[in-house]
């Protein structure tokens, strides 16, 4: 007797269905978790965003906050900017404040343990190029000192107010530049002398040379030293 085989209505079709289901629930977990990763991935880049632009925003902050400057001089606050420090050489203590090698204190100030008067002179000549020379000799003196210390003796706008005298000068020392000073002030203002700077000497450049190195270099003071000793000198608008 020949077995005839039983199938189950709809058996197979059942077994379709679940496959497919797993299938799609796998397809589902799968897309829903690069769903997640790209939102991640997108969260990151807006944080990203956000942090930039937090740091661009406290670098122009900070370039504006440290492009003013606030100097404590001996109880007085003097403000100025980064720009007008930074014409100082760079040896000067001004300078070095100006490029940030020093940090300024809890108050964000600089502290300067120096007059304040002559400071104040200093810095007015730097921010506006026009140095005003005291007229009171104990004044100047202090405003030279200052110039000295600060390392600007070698800037025109101070050169007249250095206190080391003519620079490899033999007969105008440092304690005798204030009688040449005292001529020059004496002139008319189109004439005077706005730095001091030794062109010629004899004993160095030779007896011949006076022209080849004072033509067109503007007012000259002449000195010369006797040879018994005796200093005198002249002027000329014109060499």
């Amino acid at each position: 007797m020949e077995k005839a085989a039983v199938e189950t209505p709809g058996a197979g079709v059942g077994n379709t269905d679940t496959d497919q289901l797993l299938r799609m629930q796998l397809l589902y977990t799968e897309a829903e978790e690069k769903c997640e990763a790209a939102l991640r991935a997108m969260r990151a880049v807006l944080d990203e965003r956000q942090e930039v632009e937090r740091r661009i925003d406290a670098a122009t902050r900070f370039a504006t906050d440290c492009e003013l400057v606030r100097l404590r001089v001996s109880g007085t606050v003097f403000e100025t900017t980064k720009s007008t420090l930074m014409q100082t050489p760079t040896d000067c203590p001004l300078h070095v404040l100006a490029v940030g090698m020093v940090e300024p204190d809890a108050r964000g100030e600089f502290f300067l343990n120096r007059p304040a008067k002559p400071f104040g002179t200093i810095l007015q000549a730097l921010q506006t190029g026009k140095l005003h020379v005291p007229e009171k000799k104990s004044t100047r003196a202090l405003l030279a000192d200052e110039v000295h210390f600060f390392c600007l003796e070698e800037m025109p706008l101070f050169a007249a107010l250095s206190s080391r005298g003519l620079q490899d000068s033999q007969i105008v020392p440092p304690d005798q530049m204030e009688p040449l000073r005292e001529w020059n002030d004496a002139l008319p203002p189109t004439l005077q002398c706005s730095s001091w700077r030794l062109l010629y000497r004899a004993s160095r450049d030779g007896w011949k040379k006076s022209h080849q190195k004072c033509d067109g270099k503007g007012p000259v003071f002449i000195v010369a030293k006797c040879a018994d000793g005796t200093i005198c000198g002249g002027f000329m608008s014109t060499y």
